[in-house]
């Protein structure tokens, strides 16, 4: 009460204060004012005495204090201030008031605090009292249960349902928080062994009878559905179980908790539960609509992560599905990658976290395989598939019985193979777009996880081809060819659209993927997932499978091959009555008996460690650590055993499969060789397929050309089966077929397309045989393929020139070519890469028809090709225009050689008239001859004067040259230039600088000439000068039609076009060192082992009598040559000797 009065009174006098200033009381004003200036006036003149009475060496100096700081300005005074320093009574009640607010509050938070601890301590002493109360109740349970289990052979016994719903219910208050502000409840395991005790004798005492009893009366879960509060308690237990069951814990309770969820969603034998009940259970688990959780992580205030969002907020869905794809992604190794995926390997991921993650996802693949209802189980399975099996690193994060799982219906066939086909007969319109990557869910950014779904799942789908024996084709006895195809038909599918450096084998790759707005993301690509996915291109795989695809005996391979038609024996006889040719001769000639006597007899190989001829080496995987292992011996028996449920599908799914892989990264895709103009959106589309070889691809070319019959098998199967030789004819007609060449493409087609497949598989036959073929011949020399039918026999080759020869025919001058206003086709990589493999192929076959007949001239041309265009050009301009089109840039050879001849012909002379001018008895002729520039030639220094005068005219070289000879005394000959001194110019000049004396040129042993290795050595640095005036008088000399007498070495001619590489070595290197060229290709046929020949990854040059011996790759001289990498070894020969050659250009 004094407090009220005091308060009071202070706001009265504080009212008639204010009323009393309101109303202008300008005297009080004035008195304060005066009483502030003496008071002022006081304080100023105490302070200068003070001042004065201090000492000077203390006393402040004007000049360095500022006036401002040393007489602070006073505050203004408010009119309320009184003028001497006492309080007044509004300040004292202001005041008060503060300290008593402060007091209240401080009173508050004291009471919250008792409040909040009285309330924990009742709730810890409830939850002690309600866990001992129950933990009581479950021992009489379990005390009750012995006794009459002991004295009666009846049923186990059940309590009733009152019993376990307050079981339940304390179960459940026992492990979830309670609310507090409107927080949502969620189930938190306060102790996680006492919770995970209570449950496991709850479950195993209570719930899991009830389940499996006869009587339906004694279930508490059915009765439970039929309430409200009751379907509550049974999503609340659910979420309890699941939270046990993917916490760490005893094996016991993760096995009972496993065993009562899978009873759940499954209905026994003998269970009572009826199947609208088992239908609400496995609904809320395994819901068919898909209920997605947004992946993510909890974030603190300052947005630090924390730990991952779970389900475990009551409420929320009970999905198992997204459950497990949460688990796996973010609390097995701590991310979806992780950190020490690339260092340690499996070893990131704990057992304890793959133990668990096992057990839940063993527990939905037994639950999936028992649902009844075909429409709910293939949803379940295409859950599967797009949701746990595109996690990354997966065979890391579950054991292999998980990934190896067997399916119900067939104990054979996996069910991944079953997800699979149910996914692909879903879904067959968008796989047959190439869309597949709509189909698999975003819900983790490319931020966290730096590899795509469809990249995580071809990982996960190889982990499980190289583990199951059904697939991996280690026993041909055990392989189920069905299930094969229709595994590895998928992982085609895959290859086909996923990112272009997947397969990469480089160290790191960048990727950019669009987030659909418009936007692009840069990602780095896992190096972890990256190697799972190159598995797809293992050897030994690739080699198993094609021996167990291949069964000659039922494909008839060797039937086929060996026939011949009447127009093939015609063809024969045509070839014998042009008689051989010099090359053909000599050849034969160079045929020698490859037998182990004439090895051991030969110098080189006496000589073979030291020696040049160690130039037969041939690229290796790296060093001698680094070496593949040899294979089992018995990997090639697969072709002896008989396959009782043989088919050819498995043959044409690799074919296809591995068909994408050499189009997209074997360096034939990635670029359009017709040239067709292309429309904006492929423009500016991104790459997918490589424009450069990739290392992978050529090992994958070497296993399938050198360890297996794919090349004469794939080719039998053009020929013999009727189907697809009546689908390639169609392809290659210029008629029956209207889509172009260059659109063609072999990705797998499902549902009602899968039934015109037949030309997709003969496309897919056809490249992997031209790729095979042109690789094949890389290391084939003119011996095997004329005397030893290797790889095909000649009437062979001949029909597979002719069939490549209408494809290349119709895709440079029958399709729509430069023209694409008319086209409603978009190009594909595949058929840009079956055009460009077989101009390749064809080019390699025509370099040694050219060498030694493979048939006559006539089969490799179309009849009056490019005759008409030369007709109606007129212009310089126009015949250098059809130097451009697809035909001549791609295949001349289908082209005679004299119309090429005369167009060449025809655009010198044009340019040739143009700048020179001519003779013309026209007087009214507009371009005489021009003259000539003169040049002073010496007659004992005709290749110095040349040098000297003609090698720095550049494009005057087009003008016509006056040649000046003068003898050795300086006297001018007589003669007029027209055309013949130059010539004898040139004579002269052929004679010294082609002369093997002089350095600069070497002649093979069928007298042909090419730039000597050593000119440098024998000329200095002029020898580039050399090499350079030299080349220009050549061209002089094919610009004024003079006949060259020097006759050069194939491969040199083909360095000077431009498209040679050292894999045409092998062939021309029986015209540089024939005996070397013949102990090469013993060592490639040599059947025993070749270690037995002392070889080395190593090479010795003779620089002028000095043996330098050279590493071929790092500690070549450690490694030997073996079987399993001495085709690599001829390859790195074949590189050496290229370089060698190169080195004088």
């Amino acid at each position: 009460l004094d407090l009220v009065g005091l308060l009071f009174i202070s706001n009265a006098s504080r009212e008639s204060m204010f009323a009393e200033e309101l109303g202008g009381n300008t005297n009080r004003r004035r008195q304060e004012e005066q009483r502030r200036r003496r008071r002022q006036a006081k304080l100023q003149k105490k302070k200068e005495e003070t001042e004065k009475a201090r000492p000077e060496s203390l006393q402040e100096k004007p000049d360095v204090v500022p006036q401002a700081i040393a007489q602070p300005k006073p505050p203004p005074s408010t009119p309320s201030e009184s003028a001497d320093s006492k309080p007044t009574v509004v300040s004292n009640a202001l005041q008060l008031r503060a300290e008593r607010q402060a007091k209240q509050k401080l009173d508050k938070s004291a009471r919250k605090l008792q409040s909040f601890y009285r309330m924990h301590r009742s709730n810890s002493k409830l939850l002690q009292t309600i866990t001992k109360t129950l933990e009581k109740h479950i021992t009489d349970l379990e005390k009750l249960q012995l006794l009459l289990n002991k004295n009666s052979s009846r049923r186990t016994y059940v309590p009733p349902t009152a019993t376990s719903t307050a079981l339940c219910q304390q179960l459940l208050f026992v492990t979830t928080s309670l609310p507090y502000k409107n927080q949502t409840r969620s189930v938190s395991l306060r102790d996680l062994k006492v919770t995970s005790h209570l449950l496991r004798k709850a479950i195993e005492l209570v719930f899991l009878p009830g389940i499996s009893d006869i009587d339906d009366s004694s279930n508490a879960f059915s009765e439970w559905l039929q309430s409200l509060q009751g379907q509550v308690r049974v999503q609340n237990f659910l979420r309890l179980c699941l939270c046990v069951l993917t916490t760490s814990c005893e094996d016991a309770v993760q096995d009972i908790c496993r065993q009562f969820i899978l009873s759940m969603m499954t209905s026994g034998t003998q269970s009572s539960t009826p199947s609208t009940a088992i239908d609400v259970y496995r609904n809320l688990l395994l819901p068919v609509s898909t209920p997605r959780l947004v992946a993510g992580v909890e974030k603190t205030s300052s947005g630090k992560t924390t730990k991952p969002l779970f389900f475990w907020q009551l409420g929320s869905p009970l999905d198992v599905i997204s459950v497990l794809r949460h688990f796996l992604l973010f609390s097995t190794g701590g991310g979806p990658i992780p950190s020490m995926a690339n260092d340690i390997g499996e070893s990131c991921i704990k057992a304890e976290e793959r133990g668990i993650a096992s057990c839940l996802m063993l527990t939905i693949l037994k639950a999936t395989r028992g649902v009844r209802d075909s429409s709910e189980r293939h949803f379940l399975l295409q859950r599967l598939l797009t949701e746990i099996y595109t996690i990354p690193l997966l065979s890391w994060r579950v054991t292999t019985d998980c990934l190896l799982f067997k399916d119900s219906l067939d104990q054979s066939k996996l069910l991944v193979a079953t997800m699979i086909k149910t996914f692909t007969e879903r879904f067959s319109d968008t796989l047959n777009t190439g869309k597949i990557q709509s189909l698999f869910p975003i819900d983790v950014s490319l931020t966290i996880c730096n590899a795509t779904p469809m990249q995580s799942l071809l990982a996960n789908l190889m982990q499980i081809g190289h583990a199951s024996v059904g697939l991996n084709g280690m026993d041909v006895s055990k392989l189920d060819f069905a299930m094969s195809a229709t595994f590895y038909e998928f992982v085609a599918t895959l290859i086909d659209a996923i990112p272009l450096g997947t397969l990469s084998t480089k160290d790191s790759v960048v990727e950019w993927f669009s987030d659909g707005k418009g936007r692009e993301t840069c990602v780095l690509l896992s190096p972890v997932v990256m190697r799972q996915c190159r598995m797809v291109l293992s050897s030994s795989i690739v080699r198993r499978l094609f021996l167990c695809a291949i069964d000659e005996e039922s494909l008839k391979t060797k039937e086929v091959l060996s026939s011949k038609t009447q127009k093939d024996l015609k063809q024969e006889k045509e070839l014998e009555e042009a008689g051989p040719s010099a090359v053909s001769l000599a050849a034969k000639e160079a045929k020698i008996d490859r037998s182990k006597s004439f090895w051991r007899s030969s110098t080189w190989a006496k000589k073979a460690s030291i020696g040049v001829s160690k130039m037969l080496s041939g690229e290796t995987a790296g060093a001698k650590g680094n070496l593949q292992p040899k294979q089992p011996q018995d990997i090639d028996s697969n072709r002896f055993v008989v396959r009782s449920k043989y088919s050819p599908a498995l043959l044409m799914v690799l074919c296809r499969l591995y068909g994408i892989v050499i189009a997209r990264w074997g360096g034939f895709g990635g670029e359009d060789s017709v040239k067709r103009v292309q429309k904006n959106e492929e423009r500016k589309a991104r790459p997918v397929a490589t424009r450069m070889a990739d290392v992978g691809s050529q090992s994958l070319l070497n296993v399938i050309c050198f360890s297996t019959n794919v090349t004469e098998t794939t080719w039998g199967m053009l020929q013999g089966e009727k189907d697809l030789t009546t689908s390639i004819n169609a392809v290659v007609s210029p008629t029956k077929e209207k889509l172009p060449v260059r659109c063609l493409s072999i990705r797998p087609r499902y549902g009602k397309e899968k039934q015109h497949q037949t030309r997709t598989n003969a496309v897919a036959l056809l490249f992997l045989f031209v790729s095979s073929l042109s690789h094949t011949l890389i290391i084939t020399d003119d011996t095997e393929v004329h005397e030893m039918e290797k790889p095909l026999p000649l009437h062979q080759l001949r029909r597979c020139v002719e069939l490549l020869k209408q494809l290349l025919y119709r895709a440079c001058c029958v399709d729509d070519v430069g023209d694409s206003s008319t086209s409603v086709f978009q190009s594909d990589y595949f058929g840009l890469a079956l055009i460009n493999s077989t101009a390749k192929a064809m080019r390699d076959l025509y370099d040694r028809s050219s060498r030694r007949p493979i048939s006559t001239p006539k089969l490799w041309l179309i009849e009056d090709l490019l005759e008409k265009e030369i007709k109606k050009s007129k212009t310089e301009q126009d015949f250098v225009a059809l130097l451009s089109t697809p035909v001549l840039r791609i295949c001349p050879f289908l082209v005679s050689f004299k119309r090429r001849l005369k167009l060449f012909d025809r655009i010198v002379y044009k340019n040739r008239i143009a700048i020179q001018g001519e003779n013309s008895t026209n007087p009214f002729h507009t371009n005489p001859l021009k003259p000539g520039i003169p040049v002073r030639i010496t007659r004992g220094r005709i290749l110095e004067d040349g040098v000297k005068t003609m090698n720095n005219l550049g494009t005057n070289m087009r003008q016509r040259i006056a040649v000046q000879y003068y003898n050795e005394a300086g006297t001018k000959e007589v003669g007029i230039d027209a055309g013949g001194l130059f010539k004898e110019f040139w004579t002269d000049l052929s004679t010294i600088a082609f002369d093997p004396g002089y350095s600069l040129f070497r002649m093979t042993e069928d007298n042909c000439m090419y730039p000597s290795p050593l000119s440098k050595a024998a000329h200095g640095l002029d020898h580039i000068v050399l090499f350079e005036f030299l080349g220009r008088i050549l061209g002089k000399a094919l610009y004024e039609g003079i006949t060259m007498q020097p006759q050069f070495a194939h491969f040199f001619l083909s360095f000077l076009r431009g498209d040679y590489n050292y894999f045409h070595m092998l062939s021309d290197l029986s015209t540089i060192d024939r005996t070397l060229h013949n102990n090469i290709m013993f060592l490639k046929t040599y059947e025993h082992d070749a270690e037995d020949l002392c070889l080395t990854f190593s090479i010795a040059n003779d620089d002028f009598g000095q043996n330098n011996e050279i590493n071929l790759i790092p500690n070549g001289s450690e490694i030997p040559v073996t079987n399993e990498n001495k085709h690599h070894y001829i390859g790195t020969f074949k590189r050496a000797r290229s370089t060698h050659y190169r080195v004088c250009l």
